[in-house]
């Protein structure tokens, strides 16, 4: 329902570990340089109980550098739906919480430094 999408780059010296600990504040990441694969495990908050949080991401190579598209899509649940309909109109607010998290993650991302 809510999609981020985000790019970055960094060259091919940047370590495995570098990489992970900015991805700390997303969640856990596991990234393969020979076979290109970036899979992102967003962490869970207090209220993730009201959305689902999917992460996909694509990597190519591009002048000397790791090229990294990052889709960040923040679904609510059912729970989240039920509670809206139920307490319409006010009961729509639960669906910020998704809004917010794909928003964080995003400027989590814009943030990084390489």
């Amino acid at each position: 329902m809510f999609t981020q999408v985000d790019n970055l780059s960094f060259s091919f010296e940047t370590k495995t570990e570098m990489i992970s600990k900015n991805f700390l504040v997303i969640g856990d990441i596991s990234f393969d340089k020979d076979e290109l694969i970036f899979k992102v495990l967003p962490n869970k908050d207090e209220l993730s109980f009201l959305f689902n949080v999917e992460i996909i991401s694509n990597v190519q190579i591009y002048a000397g550098n790791y090229v990294v598209n990052i889709i960040t899509k923040s679904m609510p649940t059912i729970l989240s739906w039920l509670i809206g309909i139920c307490f319409f109109p006010f009961g729509f607010i639960t669906f910020f919480f998704a809004y917010n998290k794909s928003q964080k993650i995003s400027d989590a991302i814009k943030l990084m430094r390489w």
